[in-house]
């Protein structure tokens, strides 16, 4: 396995466009950063170093069992997002968002605006990834593709997309020892309507959208959050299936002929 140290990381960040003072989310495949000196916990000091103590680093910590276990607890539930977002949740001094499906964990000087939002729907207003959209965040997918960009939910929640509705997820939230009483839910779809999610990195490059930058298994991607959120909002206004695989039943849904049942 090829050897990757904290310097080399920093080259390949400072080359993205990653300063002190910016919000970055990550979304991570660890194997990506080869034999990395020092581990997951040097891997996530180098990440920190590279915002400063002006910026702040966030990870996906979701929780996409709830719907089944109906059970989550904010302090000890693991994340499902991988080794490298479980490890960043157990960091002293990191913060979690309180949503049973789709939290986020976050240090530094935004933890706490990011990690303090509330809102019952997974993307909706209010929600960390309202704040993201607001800091104009990186969202980097490091040995992943354009697919695992959970931020584009948000975008599909702003425009209300035809294919997609609220669904309350009821459940057992814990924090601090007590039960939030709270229905928690998500901008989930209907299952009819298939997401061609291995179309979406080509749409972006046709956009010109991001940078890549090479691992030493896989790549780096990087985007601005706004500049995403523009691109992939004009591509829905002109076409409200434009995320969607061929074939979806689009045309029966905004005719009324059938309703959307997430």
């Amino acid at each position: 396995m090829r050897r990757f140290s904290p310097a080399d990381l920093r080259d390949v960040l400072k080359e993205a466009g990653i300063r002190p003072g910016h919000t970055v989310l990550i979304h991570s495949h660890l194997p990506a950063f080869g034999l990395f000196e020092g581990g997951p916990a040097a891997l996530i000091a180098t990440l920190a170093e590279a915002v400063g103590a002006q910026g702040t680093l966030v990870m996906p910590s979701f929780t996409m069992s709830f719907p089944k276990t109906r059970f989550w607890e904010l302090e000890t539930t693991p994340s499902e997002t991988g080794v490298l977002t479980e490890a960043f949740r157990k960091t002293p001094g990191v913060l979690r968002s309180l949503h049973p499906i789709h939290s986020v964990a976050a240090m530094g000087a935004g933890a706490a605006e990011l990690a303090g939002s509330w809102c019952a729907s997974s993307f909706g207003p209010g929600s960390a990834f309202e704040k993201l959209y607001d800091r104009d965040a990186w969202l980097l997918c490091a040995g992943v593709g354009a697919e695992r960009l959970t931020f584009v939910h948000y975008v599909e929640e702003r425009e209300q997309v035809p294919y997609r509705a609220r669904k309350s997820f009821p459940g057992t939230v814990r924090r601090g020892g007590a039960v939030d009483p709270r229905l928690y839910s998500m901008y989930a779809r209907d299952l009819r309507f298939k997401v061609d999610i291995g179309r979406f990195p080509e749409i972006l490059a046709g956009l010109g959208l991001g940078r890549t930058l090479p691992l030493p298994y896989g790549s780096l991607h990087a985007w601005r959050a706004r500049q995403l959120f523009a691109a992939v909002q004009g591509l829905l206004r002109e076409d409200p299936g434009a995320l969607l695989a061929p074939g979806a039943p689009l045309h029966a849904l905004q005719s009324g002929e059938i309703s959307c049942t997430p």
